[in-house]
């Protein structure tokens, strides 16, 4: 027999597992925490469609995934400065600085925190 995990905060699948059973009473299965018996609904497009489990209701749901963020513009090269090597490696800071700041952004928007643009 198997049990099927879901994801303890999202209730979102994680795949199936072997069931144990328990030692002391034989043929009882031992569920543990995040998992449950039911199977999860079959015929789905898991490309915008995801199981995620109801423990409250004690039932499976389709949820839709949400819409992949939009590929971002390449940052611009930063030109190579010839002569003083101490401001090419200012340049290359704030370009990483940069970058890092936009990757922050997408993962506050992602995560429905207020970007301050």
């Amino acid at each position: 027999m198997y049990v099927f995990n879901y994801h303890s905060e999202t209730g979102a699948y994680l795949g199936g597992s072997p069931a144990e059973y328990d030692q002391l009473e034989p043929g009882r299965v031992l569920v543990p925490a995040w998992s449950t018996s039911k199977l999860p609904p079959r015929g789905y497009d898991s490309a915008k469609q995801w199981p995620h489990f109801v423990p409250a209701a004690n039932k499976w749901e389709l949820r839709m995934l949400p819409e992949p963020p939009e590929e971002p513009e390449p940052p611009a090269p930063v030109e190579a400065i010839k002569g003083d090597p101490i401001e090419a490696m200012k340049a290359t800071l704030q370009a990483h600085l940069d970058a890092a700041q936009r990757m922050a952004d997408q993962i506050a928007k992602a995560a429905g925190l207020e970007v301050n643009e």
